[in-house]
C-alpha cells in the first residue's frame, strides 16, 4: 500500500466513523436520510474514483498532474466532511424540539386547516398551474433552440432536431423546467384521481430533462417521487428494492452518460454501441470529479491561481437580468476555476460543492459553507418527522433528489437559480396558506364576537 492509498483508506474510515456516530444518534438507519446519500456520494468521489485512477496508473488529466495533490486535497476534503458531519448530528436541544413538534397546538391547528378539503383542492389547482405554466415556458424556449416536442418525448428516437439557435436571448425561460419539479411532486401528493395522467406528466418532465442534457434534474424528479411516496406514508422500501433502485440509478447514469452527446446533437441512439464497459466508463465520468478539486487545491496552495474572493456570489445578482434586456451581460465575473486551471478546454467539467466554497473564500468558505450545508439539511430532516405535514415532505423529497446536483456540481450561480425555481413555488404556497389560515382565524373571532353581542 502506497501513501496515496493510505490517505484514501483513512478518508474512508473517517466517513464510516461519522456514519456510525450519526446512526447511533438516530437509533437506526433511514434510507431516506440525506446524510447517508451525501456520505455515499463523497465515498464514490473521494475514495473509489481516485483509487481506480491509482489502479490504472493514471496520474494526469489534459497534461496536468493530478495525483501529486492527493494528500493536501484529501486533507481539505476531510475538514469539509468533518464540518458537514458535525452540523448534521443532532444535539440535545434539537432532539427535544423534535419531540415536541407533534404537541404544538398552533402547528396542529394549521395542519388541520391545510388538510381540509377546500385547501387540498386549492393546493391541487396551484400545483397544476405551476406545472403547466412552467412546462409551457420551458418548452417554448427549447422549441426556439430547435428541439421539437416529439423529439424530446421519444428521447431523440422520433422527430428531428431543428436548426439550433441561441434562443433569442430568452435563456431564463429554460430555468422554468426547474419550477415544474415542485409542481409535479405536489400533483403526485394531492391528485388522487387519474393517476395515469400524473405519471404521464412525470415522464414528460424527465424526458425533457434527459434530452436537453439535464440528467441530474431527471434524477431529482425520480428520487423525489420515490421519497415522497414512501415518506408520506411512513413506510420504507425493503433491502431488495433499495438494491434495485441503486442498480437502476447506476444504469440510468451510465446510459445517459453514454448517449448524452448523441441525444443533444439530434441523432438517434444506436443501442448496439452500449456495453458493460461503456456504462461503467460513463458512470465513472460522473464521479471522477475529484481531479479538478485536487488541481484547484494544489494550484491555490502553490499560488499558481488566486482565490475568487466572492465574485461568484456577486454574479448571482447579475444573472437574474435577462439577456434580452442586457445583451452584453458577462457570463462570469473574473475567471471560473476551470478557466484559471485549464483555460477554455474544460467547459463541461465540474467539481464537488466544497470546491466552490474553497475557490471563492478559501478555508473559511470550506468551514462555513459545509457547516451550513449540514445544518440546513438537519433542520429539513427534523421538519419531516411529522408525516401529516405533506408540504414539508414535498420540500424534503425535492431536496433529497437535488443532492446529486448540489454535491457533484459546485457553482453558486446555479445553486441560487435552482433554489429560486425549485423551492420558490413551495415557499410561496406556504406563505399563501399561512395568510389564508390567519385570515380564517380572524373571521372566526369576528363571528364569535357577533354571537356574543347578540346574546
Amino acid at each position: 500500500m502506497n501513501s496515496n492509498e493510505l490517505f484514501l483508506l483513512l478518508t474512508l474510515l473517517h466517513i464510516v466513523i461519522w456514519i456510525m456516530i450519526y446512526r447511533m444518534g438516530k437509533k437506526g438507519t433511514d434510507c431516506f436520510d440525506s446524510f447517508y446519500l451525501v456520505s455515499g456520494l463523497y465515498i464514490l468521489i473521494f475514495v473509489c474514483a481516485p483509487y481506480i485512477w491509482i489502479q490504472r496508473g493514471q496520474t494526469s488529466y489534459q497534461g496536468v498532474e493530478v495525483m501529486e495533490y492527493l494528500p493536501v486535497a484529501t486533507l481539505v476534503f476531510n475538514i469539509s466532511y468533518l464540518m458537514y458531519a458535525i452540523a448534521s448530528v443532532d444535539n440535545k436541544k434539537v432532539y427535544i424540539a423534535q419531540k415536541k413538534i407533534g404537541f404544538d397546538y398552533e402547528n396542529v391547528k394549521f395542519l388541520e386547516f391545510v388538510e381540509s378539503d377546500y385547501i387540498k383542492n386549492y393546493i391541487k389547482r396551484y400545483a397544476w398551474i405551476v406545472f403547466g405554466v412552467s412546462m409551457i415556458l420551458a418548452l417554448c424556449y427549447y422549441r426556439m433552440t430547435g428541439r421539437g416536442l416529439r423529439f424530446m418525448l421519444t428521447l431523440g428516437q422520433g422527430g428531428e432536431m431543428g436548426t439550433r439557435n441561441s434562443g433569442y436571448g430568452l435563456y431564463f425561460l429554460m430555468q422554468f423546467i426547474r419550477s415544474a419539479i415542485p409542481g409535479i411532486i405536489l400533483i403526485i401528493g394531492y391528485q388522487k384521481k387519474k393517476r395515469w395522467l400524473v405519471y404521464l406528466c412525470a415522464y414528460i418532465i424527465c424526458a425533457v430533462c434527459m434530452t436537453t442534457g439535464s440528467r441530474n434534474l431527471a434524477i431529482c424528479v425520480g428520487l423525489a417521487i420515490v421519497v415522497y411516496q414512501y415518506k408520506s406514508k411512513g413506510k420504507r422500501p425493503s433491502l431488495f428494492l433499495i438494491f434495485v433502485a441503486v442498480l437502476t440509478l447506476y444504469l440510468f447514469v451510465g446510459f445517459i452518460g453514454t448517449y448524452r452527446p448523441v441525444i443533444k446533437s439530434g441523432e438517434k441512439i444506436d443501442l448496439s454501441a452500449m456495453s458493460t464497459s461503456s456504462l461503467f466508463s460513463a458512470f465513472m465520468y460522473n464521479v471522477e470529479i475529484f481531479f479538478p478539486f485536487y488541481t484547484l487545491v494544489g494550484y491555490l496552495k502553490k499560488g499558481m491561481i488566486k482565490l475568487h474572493w466572492g465574485l461568484g456570489v456577486v454574479f448571482v445578482v447579475i444573472q437574474f437580468i435577462p439577456r434580452i434586456i442586457w445583451n452584453s451581460k458577462p457570463s462570469m465575473l473574473g475567471l471560473t476555476a476551470f478557466e484559471a486551471m485549464y483555460g477554455d478546454s474544460m467547459g463541461g467539467a465540474a467539481y464537488p460543492n466544497m470546491g466552490e466554497f474553497f475557490y471563492e473564500f478559501g478555508m473559511v468558505g470550506i468551514i462555513v459553507g459545509m457547516w451550513l450545508f449540514g445544518y440546513f439539511m438537519r433542520q429539513l430532516i427534523q421538519k419531516t418527522q411529522n408525516i401529516d405535514n405533506r408540504l414539508d415532505i414535498v420540500t424534503y423529497a425535492i431536496a433529497y433528489g437535488y443532492m446529486m446536483q448540489f454535491v457533484c456540481r459546485g457553482h453558486f450561480a446555479s445553486w441560487v437559480l435552482d433554489f429560486v425555481f425549485m423551492f420558490g413555488p413551495i415557499i410561496l404556497l406556504k406563505k399563501i396558506l399561512r395568510y389564508k389560515y390567519l385570515a380564517s382565524i380572524k373571521y372566526e373571532e369576528k363571528e364569535i364576537l357577533l354571537k356574543r353581542k347578540e346574546i
